[in-house]
C-alpha cells in the first residue's frame, strides 16, 4: 500500500491505494471529489508537472518506491481572475450580512429590513444605492475549515451547522449534520435540506415543511 497525499491549495486529502491501483482512476476520483473536470486540473508529483488523462492511462504506480508520495494539484483553468468581484444577488439581501431580507417601497425610497438579523435596517435608500446593495464579492467566500476559497471549487456546500464547507472538508465533518449546495442557500433549509414553503414574521426566517411542525 502507498500513501498519496493530494494538497490542493491548504488543503490536503489523504487516501491509501494499492500501487498497481495508482493510475487513472485515482485521479479521476480525486477529480470528481471536488467537482471538477480531470482535463481542468494539474498534478505535480516530484516537481514534475502532470496532465492525466484517460488516452495517456499511464500506470504510475509501478514508477514508486516511497510509501507516501505528495502530490500537489493545480486549477489553472479556474483562476481567481474570473471571478467577477461584484456581483448582483439573485435574491433580495441585507447590505450588512448578505442574508435574505424584505424591501419596503415608499414612493421613490426603498428601505431594506427583517433579515435574520433584526437589526439590520437600511432605510430611505435611492433606487441607485439600493442596486449597489445588491452587489456581492463571492470571490472572497471560503471553507471555514481549511481557508480554500470558493472558487477553488466547483462545488460548494453550507452546513446545518452555518459554516462553509468546501467537498474535501465535507468528507472528515460531522456525520449527523446536513448540508446543502451554496448556491441553494437561499432556496433550501440547511437543517433539513429542504425547500422552503413558507416565512415566519415573529422569527424572520424562511421555514421549510419540517421546520413548520
Amino acid at each position: 500500500m502507498v500513501t498519496i497525499k493530494f494538497l490542493y491549495m491548504m488543503n490536503e486529502y489523504t487516501i491509501k491505494v494499492n500501487k498497481e491501483k495508482f493510475n487513472y482512476e485515482t485521479f479521476k476520483g480525486y477529480a470528481k471529489l471536488i467537482g471538477t473536470d480531470l482535463n481542468k486540473l494539474y498534478f505535480s508529483i516530484k516537481g514534475k508537472l502532470m496532465i492525466i488523462n484517460e488516452k495517456s492511462n499511464i500506470k504510475i504506480g509501478s514508477k514508486i518506491e516511497k510509501k507516501e508520495i505528495k502530490i500537489l494539484v493545480f486549477n489553472l483553468r479556474n483562476v481567481k481572475g474570473s471571478i467577477k468581484p461584484n456581483q448582483k444577488a439573485p435574491n433580495i439581501i441585507c447590505p450588512y450580512c448578505k442574508q435574505l431580507a424584505l424591501i419596503k417601497i415608499n414612493e421613490d425610497k426603498i428601505t431594506i429590513s427583517n433579515c435574520i438579523n433584526k437589526n439590520h435596517i437600511s432605510p430611505d435608500l435611492t433606487i441607485e444605492e439600493f442596486i449597489g446593495y445588491q452587489n456581492y464579492d463571492e470571490s472572497k467566500v471560503k471553507c471555514e475549515f481549511c481557508q480554500n476559497l470558493k472558487y477553488l471549487y466547483n462545488i460548494f456546500f453550507i452546513c446545518s451547522c452555518g459554516k462553509n464547507i468546501c467537498p474535501i472538508c465535507l468528507q472528515n465533518h460531522k456525520s449527523e449534520h446536513s448540508v446543502i449546495y451554496y448556491k441553494n442557500r437561499f432556496n433550501e433549509c440547511k437543517k433539513h435540506s429542504i425547500p422552503f414553503c413558507s416565512y415566519c414574521k415573529e422569527c424572520n426566517v424562511n421555514l421549510c415543511p419540517t421546520c413548520e411542525r
